[in-house]
């Protein structure tokens, strides 16, 4: 209806009003974005307590933004900024080693750089100095509240190739017996990686490794898979590591006990064979152990004939699932499956439960040594 001898006040619409309002977010927003928002940099003002100070610097020298990859933080490494690149050309070495020698803890995980200038200068250090470096390089492997100094540490240990540097390997070897158990770990760890013709402390170090370390998995101050890793070491130096075994038959821990019948099995050591065995068998009755039934299987099964002596022997134990499984180890060692699928039919028509799936199938299956670290707790 048109309204007469009325002034109309003309005011504009909603819709006016709300695309002004947007306008104005949205050249805040991008004024911030302009502020903090700098292509390449893994900083915010919330999370970089030196962005104020930074601002005008083309290279920030501290990188405070954590990355949470899921590892502890003693272990877990950060994510590598191109932020600055390694200088063209080395600094003095004795110089850099001063000032590496003087930084905190928490700078390995802060300060650019250092990495890229180690790869630059340690051609340049004699062997006192890669011992010093060595030595507060390993300080920094213990458990301790620091995020990411032992990543960056272990891999610095590693740049330096310690077999090539006889003080350092002996200091790393002298390691293997400290009593923080990150420390330790770490250090074997780095030195199994070197390859087979280990060192004998290495070799009796590993089956110390064996063991359950009775530290219930939630509180591990890192993801250790020491037990597995040592076995796998051991197993592929094969008769030297017999001596360092044999004896751990007798261990009062029961994992320790077991790793070892399942290096010297699969390594075919004739010592002790009925020690072995029954260790072994033992391991395939009902138990609350998790994996450890098909580990055996495979053991025993690479022990092949060596093994039916006292396999036959045993063939009437109690246990209605060890019996099952010991019929069923005898049958794949006197008469092996060809493919996957007879063994499975055969572990299914020897040893199946209640489903009638079988209990265990070890033939055709992936190495499972990781499978069985430590025992339901």
């Amino acid at each position: 209806m048109l309204q007469t001898g009325r002034k109309s006040s003309h005011n504009p619409p909603t819709s006016v009003w709300a695309g002004l309002i947007a306008l104005a977010v949205f050249t805040v927003l991008g004024c911030l974005r302009l502020t903090h928002g700098k292509p390449g940099l893994i900083s915010l003002a919330a999370t970089d307590p030196v962005g104020a100070s930074s601002q005008g610097s083309q290279e920030p020298t501290l990188l405070n933004a954590r990355v949470d990859s899921g590892l502890s933080p003693a272990v877990r490494t950060p994510v590598h900024s191109d932020r600055r690149r390694p200088p063209e050309s080395p600094p003095n070495a004795a110089t850099w080693l001063d000032s590496f020698l003087e930084m905190a803890p928490q700078d390995l995980s802060r300060v650019y750089g250092w990495a890229d200038e180690l790869d630059l200068i340690k051609d340049q250090l004699n062997e006192e100095q890669v011992l010093l470096l060595g030595k507060r390089l390993v300080r920094e492997l213990r458990d301790d509240d620091v995020p990411w100094n032992a990543g960056y540490a272990l891999s610095a240990l590693a740049s330096l190739d310690p077999p090539s540097h006889p003080a350092l390997y002996r200091m790393l070897l002298d390691t293997l017996k400290s009593t923080d158990l990150q420390q330790r770990s770490l250090v074997a760890d780095l030195l199994r990686k070197a390859g087979p013709g280990a060192a004998d402390e290495l070799l009796g170090a590993a089956a110390i490794e064996l063991g359950d370390d009775d530290i219930p998995s939630g509180d591990l101050p890192v993801t250790l898979r020491n037990a597995s890793q040592s076995a796998r070491m051991l197993i592929r130096e094969g008769s030297r590591s017999w001596p360092h075994l044999t004896r751990r038959l007798h261990a009062s821990d029961p994992q320790e006990r077991f790793l070892s019948a399942v290096v010297l099995a699969r390594t075919h050591c004739p010592e002790k064979l009925d020690l072995t065995v029954t260790v072994l068998v033992s391991h395939l009755k009902h138990n609350d152990w998790k994996g450890d039934a098909i580990i055996a299987g495979r053991a025993l099964h690479e022990l092949g004939d060596l093994a039916l002596p006292q396999l036959r022997r045993l063939q009437g134990i109690a246990d209605d699932q060890g019996r099952r499984l010991v019929r069923l180890a005898l049958s794949e060692i006197e008469q092996p499956s060809t493919t996957d699928g007879e063994a499975y039919k055969r572990a299914q028509r020897i040893a199946s439960d209640g489903a009638g799936e079988p209990l265990a199938v070890w033939r055709f299956t992936p190495d499972t040594l990781d499978g069985l670290v430590r025992r339901f707790r």
